[in-house]
């Protein structure tokens, strides 16, 4: 019985493993060439499996960006400290800071990610988690606050941020992050008024 059980454990590390082989060669292939242009043939030929296992692990190679998408908006906010959400609430555009300084830190895999073609779903769901994340902060922590009022900011906020990552993302001419960040905090910082 130990046995099976140990050789279902190797299984499924193999099939995570396999997995995730599958999704840093699309990262790989996504910084050499357009998405449009990387088949699910050359996919599992340069990751090592074939489009059986693909297909096993994927439906499409945009299930597979969707997924990529995922990964970098759970990693992004997975980084957030907890214990600090109070001053974010208080001043929102401190949480944004700590965003911008996590997209820079990960800029090569978000400026693939939004030259995908499939960007607005990328920026929906950070804008998304944002929004969610502050909301449920601010009703936690204050339920007589004006949410609605307080959400529209944060949306605006948001908002405002995710554009100014589709702008650099797309320039033809590689600003390099740090630049964009900077500006976009320099506009943040006046936004305190808003709250």
């Amino acid at each position: 019985m130990q046995h099976q059980s140990l050789a279902g454990h190797s299984r499924e590390q193999r099939k995570q493993r396999t997995h995730t082989r599958i999704k840093n060669t699309m990262l790989l292939l996504m910084s050499e060439k357009p998405v449009s242009s990387i088949t699910i043939t050359e996919l599992s030929q340069v990751s090592g499996v074939n489009r059986k296992t693909f297909y096993s692990h994927f439906e499409s190679i945009d299930a597979l960006i969707a997924e990529l998408e995922d990964d970098f908006v759970s990693n992004m906010f997975s980084l957030l400290s907890q214990d600090k959400m109070p001053t974010y609430i208080n001043t929102p555009p401190l949480l944004f800071r700590v965003l911008l300084e996590r997209f820079e830190q990960n800029s090569d895999p978000l400026r693939l990610l939004i030259l995908t073609g499939e960007h607005n779903r990328l920026l929906i769901k950070v804008k998304t988690r944002i929004i969610q994340t502050l909301g449920a902060m601010v009703l936690e922590l204050d339920s007589s606050a004006d949410q609605e009022r307080f959400m529209y900011h944060i949306e605006f906020i948001a908002g405002g941020l995710m554009a100014v990552l589709e702008r650099w993302a797309m320039e033809p001419e590689r600003i390099p992050f740090s630049t964009v960040s900077q500006t976009a905090w320099q506009l943040l910082e006046h936004v305190d008024t808003l709250f």
